[in-house]
C-alpha cells in the first residue's frame, strides 16, 4: 500500500486510477480491523485501558514521523526553488512559525493545516480515529450502525451537493466521512458478534449498490478519488479476511518486515523524491534514472529509519505496554 501511495505521488507516471485514495482507503480498513483488536487487549490487561493504547499509538507513531519530518524541512531549506518535479505539483508549504507548530501537532494536517511531509495528513486522521477509539469501543450497537449510517451519509451528501474541492475534504481526508471504513474494520474484528457481521454485509451491500447503480445515475466524478474509495471498500473485506485465515509459517518473518517497512516507506517518499530532485537536476524531463534514483533513495531512507528508529521505539513500546507482539499484530 505505501508503494501504491508512493506511485501516485510520483510525477509523470500517467496512471489513470487513483491508487492512492485506494490504498489509503484500504490502510483505514485494516487499521480499523488491527487497531480495534489492540484496544481489546489494553481493555483486557488495564484498568485504564484509553492512557496506556494512546501512549502506546505516540510512541508507535510519532518517533519516525518526527524524523521524517526533521528531514523533510532540512530539504526544504536547502533546495525548495530546485524541486522540479514533485514540487511543481505538491508545492511544499511556507515554513511558518504557525505551520511548523502545528506540523509537529499533527492532528490537523487533514484540515486546516499544510502537511510540510506531504502525505502525512492521512496520518492526521489515523491519529483522530486513536483519539475516538475508546468511545467507539464501548458505544452500544444501535449507536454504532448510527454511526456507521451518518459517516456514509456525510461522504454521499458530499460527493452530490459540494463542490470538487470541499467534497474531497469533508468525503476523503477528514475523519467525518471516512470514519465508516474504519468501522467496517471493527466489524470485520468483531465478526463473531453476528450483529457486526450483518452490518458488515450491510455497508458493502450499499457500497455495491451506490457503485453500480447510483453513481453511474448521479455521476459525481468531478472528485478524482470516488471510484477508488468505493472500490478499496469492496476490496478490504475478502483481502483482509484472507490475509488472516492464510499464512506460511516461513513467509511469517518476510511477511512482518515487509510489513514493518510500509510506515517508514510512507514516512520518506516525498524526501526521497527532493533528494532526486536535488541530485538530478534535469529540468522538466524525468528520465527513467530519476524514478530509479527516487525508489532507491526512498528504500534506503525507509531501512535507516527502520533500524535506527522504528525498532529502538518499537522495543521501548512492548516493554511499557506490558504484553508482547505475538499476542496481537498491531
Amino acid at each position: 500500500m505505501s508503494l501504491f501511495v508512493f506511485l501516485s505521488h510520483m510525477p509523470k507516471l500517467g496512471i489513470g486510477f487513483p491508487i492512492g485514495s485506494f490504498s489509503v482507503t484500504l490502510f483505514y480498513f485494516i487499521s480499523g480491523f488491527l487497531i480495534s483488536r489492540s484496544y481489546e487487549n489494553f481493555r483486557a490487561r488495564s484498568s485504564v485501558p484509553a492512557l496506556g493504547f494512546y501512549l502506546d499509538r505516540l510512541v508507535r507513531i510519532y518517533p519516525g514521523y518526527i524524523v521524517a519530518l526533521l528531514l523533510t524541512i532540512l530539504l526544504i531549506k536547502i533546495g525548495r526553488s530546485d524541486f522540479y518535479s514533485i514540487g511543481a505539483i505538491f508545492p511544499p508549504p511556507e515554513l511558518s512559525g504557525h505551520v511548523l507548530r502545528w506540523n509537529a501537532y499533527l492532528l490537523r494536517l487533514n484540515m486546516d493545516i499544510p502537511a510540510i511531509d506531504g502525505p502525512t495528513w492521512s496520518l492526521a486522521a489515523e491519529m483522530q480515529f486513536y483519539l475516538v477509539l475508546p468511545l467507539v469501543a464501548v458505544l452500544p450497537f444501535p449507536l454504532f450502525a448510527a454511526l456507521v449510517a451518518v459517516s456514509m451519509g456525510v461522504q454521499q451528501y458530499a460527493y452530490h451537493t459540494l463542490p470538487p474541492g470541499d467534497a474531497d475534504w469533508l468525503a476523503y481526508r477528514s475523519l467525518y466521512g471516512m470514519m465508516f471504513v474504519f468501522c467496517m474494520g471493527i466489524c470485520l474484528a468483531r465478526r463473531d458478534d453476528k450483529r457486526f457481521a450483518w452490518l458488515l454485509a450491510a455497508v458493502v451491500a450499499v457500497q455495491i449498490a451506490i457503485l453500480a447503480i447510483a453513481y453511474p445515475m448521479t455521476k459525481p466524478f468531478a472528485n478524482y478519488s470516488i471510484t477508488a474509495i468505493a472500490l478499496a471498500v469492496l476490496v478490504a473485506v475478502p483481502v483482509v479476511d484472507f490475509a488472516v485465515r492464510a499464512g506460511t509459517p516461513w513467509l511469517k518473518p518476510i511477511d512482518r518486515f515487509v510489513g514493518d517497512l510500509c510506515y517508514p516507506i510512507f514516512l520518506v517518499h516525498f524526501p526521497a523524491m527532493y533528494c532526486a530532485d536535488l541530485i538530478y537536476p534535469q529540468g522538466k524531463d524525468l528520465p527513467p534514472q530519476w524514478y530509479a534514483l527516487a525508489l532507491g533513495l526512498c528504500l534506503v531512507f525507509a531501512l535507516a529509519l527502520h533500524f535506527a528508529i522504528q525498532v529502538p521505539s518499537e522495543k521501548l513500546r512492548y516493554a511499557v505496554r506490558g504484553f508482547s507482539r505475538r499476542k496481537q499484530a498491531a
